[in-house]
């Protein structure tokens, strides 16, 4: 998982932000748990796109029965995917605060500790 904040405080951000073409969808996380299945079908019930992602370890299909594309997902693999940030920068004038390996030495362990996540 890739995160990227935008600094939507600074000068002339959210003006470039508005050039580029985008369609607003809603992606929510663990949407086959209680609580998010519950936001997922609040925003569909509100008219909005949204993207239900979970990886099932508590959640159910069954808080997600509807017609609803289902897709597998791939697990991720950045080399393979090799993520293009060259839009970001030309548009937002966006750098990276972090070298990619680096960025990759700190992700690391929060992956290995996502056991001990608290579930609600």
């Amino acid at each position: 998982m890739v995160r990227v904040r935008i600094p939507l405080n600074q000068p002339g951000i959210r003006e470039r932000a508005s050039n580029l073409d985008l369609v607003s969808v809603a992606v929510v996380t663990g949407s086959a748990g209680f609580l998010g299945s519950h936001l997922f079908d609040c925003l569909l019930e509100r008219g909005h796109s949204a993207i239900c992602l979970d990886n099932l370890d508590t959640g159910s299909l069954q808080n997600i029965e509807r017609e609803i594309v289902f897709e597998a997902l791939p697990v991720d693999d950045p080399q393979v995917r090799q993520p293009d940030i060259t839009r970001a920068r030309q548009v937002l004038g966006w750098e990276p605060k972090i070298p990619l390996e680096e960025g990759l030495r700190r992700l690391l362990p929060s992956e290995e500790r996502e056991a001990e996540a608290v579930h609600v």
